[in-house]
């Protein structure tokens, strides 16, 4: 391989640049294989089928699917309906959730080898495998850290893997036919009926990579987005839930957004930037604590010029870094703010390697390759730094919770089958807990219960949760505290109206004895 002598005033003599790249090389191979480990020890993981706290939500309106019942106006869970529609086809294959864990292992495997080969189809003329390595090493960076983030059958994930399937599709902006154009636009709406926000996080990622050529981003981002809408539309009416979507879901959105601590009007007039902008830092710092320097120097990076007059473009470049790091801080900081609310930022972050890869490839100024050749320096120490969890203890963990709360499921569909009910009252906020898992479905909308969900601006959740605590012949009380001011009138209306003894239907059963926390209603001569 030649030097590129035309960047130098001094011709480097080889042995110096055979040396200076062995040690790129070894560098590259060091990351390569530590990040491959942990990628593996992270499959591993996901294979054995881990759950978060929210995955019985999703596995109770899977299955409501399946039995006819509608997400929003059935049961309520403030999430598009992309995780519902994959929970029910999980069940209906499996009869489990171990379809979503799959994707979640096949997806961080593909993180590496989607950005390698997105730098590898950059290079026209000769192919510099240190550029695809390092591009593969970023990428199994961001992938594991958005499954360290958000993994184990969780909406983010999902998400932000449809909106890497995007870049992928971008990446080479040639014609674009109508095949491509479905494409993107499946991959968005994929990404957005995981969760809405990272509609703001594709946008910037586009925008970081394109901003220099905006003709581009009309057939590669705004086209999609309107086919998009279109199919959004039609596939909420070929399942059902158009009505719902619009009328229920996106209202009580709208006025929790309008009644909550951290609303929209509210982030930007406080201090809700800076205070996301230390949420984003301190999770990536919980991924390794070089992490925020890797990405802050990827930031860096983008306002390095290819081309001789290195700041014409600056005043440009860093507003539109400015902007679009802006839409994924919203992104992060419009609702209640939970650790893995940081990963949407994760698309900016692959879009910020993807663009330092283009630039290592289109003619590199001395500056784009000294910086290059710090982040790759950076991304290794980054590996290095990061910690292998004890995945064999929160598999333990998982697995006694899912197992007794599996073991209560069935308990408590004997109870229910022995006196013919089909549906039971919940009460109690979202775990590992037993309505993910049982034949008969709970009671809903808002078969669990947030204080917010129960509140008079929510009056369709609100009533009808009343109205199924006066009507429903059975009760499973797991926790009364996240009914907020309902608390004191629910459990009156328990200790009036129902019973820890069960009746004679099921009281000859061993689950009746067996289950505890469960309330039956009392008959007229009970109450006499």
């Amino acid at each position: 391989m030649e030097w590129p002598v035309k960047y130098y005033p001094v011709q480097i003599p080889p042995p110096v640049y055979r040396a200076y790249t062995a040690f790129l090389y070894l560098l590259l191979a060091t990351g390569i294989m530590l990040i491959a480990w942990h990628i593996y020890e992270r499959i591993l993981y996901d294979l054995t089928g881990p759950l978060n706290s929210d995955s019985p939500i999703y596995l109770a309106i899977g299955r409501g699917i399946l039995d006819g019942l509608l997400p929003y106006k059935d049961l309520f869970e403030t999430k598009p309906p992309g995780i519902f529609l994959l929970s029910a086809l999980s069940l209906w294959i499996f009869d489990s959730h171990i379809l979503a864990n799959y994707l979640s292992a096949v997806s961080l495997f593909t993180y590496p080898l989607i950005m390698g080969y997105i730098a590898w189809h950059m290079q026209l003329v000769k192919i510099q495998w240190r550029i695809v390595l390092f591009s593969a090493l970023l990428g199994g960076i961001f992938g594991l850290y958005a499954a360290g983030s958000s993994g184990s059958f969780q909406v983010e994930s999902y998400a932000t893997f449809f909106c890497l399937l995007y870049l992928l599709l971008i990446s080479d902006p040639g014609r674009i036919t109508v095949a491509k154009t479905l494409a993107m636009s499946l991959c968005m709406l994929a990404a957005i009926g995981m969760k809405e926000p990272f509609l703001l996080s594709l946008t910037s990622a586009v925008i970081i990579i394109y901003y220099r050529t905006p003709s581009k981003l009309y057939p590669i981002l705004l086209i999609p987005f309107i086919l998009t809408l279109i199919l959004g539309v039609a596939a909420l009416a070929l399942f059902g839930m158009l009505e719902a979507y619009l009328l229920l879901y996106a209202n009580i959105i709208h006025t929790h957004l309008l009644h909550s601590d951290n609303n929209i009007a509210s982030f930007y007039a406080g201090n809700g930037i800076p205070i996301t902008i230390r949420r984003i830092t301190n999770n990536l710092g919980n991924f390794s604590e070089w992490m925020p320097v890797l990405v802050f120097l990827l930031g860096i990076a983008l306002l390095a010029n290819t081309n001789s007059h290195l700041f014409r473009d600056i005043p440009k470049t860093l507003v539109t870094l400015l902007l679009c790091c802006l839409l994924c801080i919203f992104a992060v900081g419009m609702k209640y703010y939970f650790p893995h609310h940081a990963i949407y930022a994760v698309p900016l972050y692959l879009a910020l390697s993807i663009s330092l890869m283009r630039r290592l490839t289109d003619n590199p100024t001395l500056l784009t390759k000294s910086l290059g050749l710090l982040i790759m320096v950076v991304a290794v120490v980054t590996t290095s730094t990061y910690q292998s969890k004890n995945y064999d203890k929160k598999t333990y963990i998982i697995d006694k919770r899912l197992e007794k709360s599996i073991k209560n499921a069935r308990m408590m569909d004997i109870i229910m089958d022995s006196c013919g009910h089909e549906r039971y009252l919940y009460i109690g906020h979202n775990g590992i807990k037993l309505y993910g898992f049982t034949r008969h479905l709970p009671l809903g909308p808002a078969f669990i219960q947030y204080s917010h969900y129960l509140i008079p601006s929510q009056p369709y959740l609100r009533q009808t949760f009343i109205n199924n605590l006066r009507t429903t012949p059975i009760i499973y009380v797991d926790s009364f505290v996240s009914l907020g001011r309902l608390q004191s009138f629910v459990i009156n209306e328990i200790q009036e109206n129902f019973s820890e003894i069960p009746p004679e239907c099921a009281g000859k059963t061993r689950a009746a004895r067996k289950l505890k926390n469960v309330y039956y209603r009392k008959s007229s001569d009970d109450s006499k």
